[in-house]
């Protein structure tokens, strides 16, 4: 674990999905991410605004998960 207390990427690649490649992680607690910029280019979404996040009861989600159609 880092000196903040988050596990550190012991592994990091591309995962294909049809035409589009989305950069992921694997942490050291085996936990599988995807970073927020690929999931932002496969969306076509600009990444404006990440300070603000849904809320649902204690967990925040993603900007791009609660974001409306421009």
């Amino acid at each position: 674990m880092s000196e903040n207390n988050l596990p550190n990427a012991l592994y990091k690649g591309e995962l294909p999905i049809g035409d589009l490649l989305l950069e992921c992680a694997v942490l050291e607690n085996d936990v599988r991410i995807l970073t927020a910029t690929s999931v932002f280019n496969a969306f076509g979404r600009s990444r404006k605004g990440m300070n603000d996040r849904l809320k649902i009861g204690e967990t925040k989600l993603p900007p791009f998960s609660g974001s409306k159609e421009p």
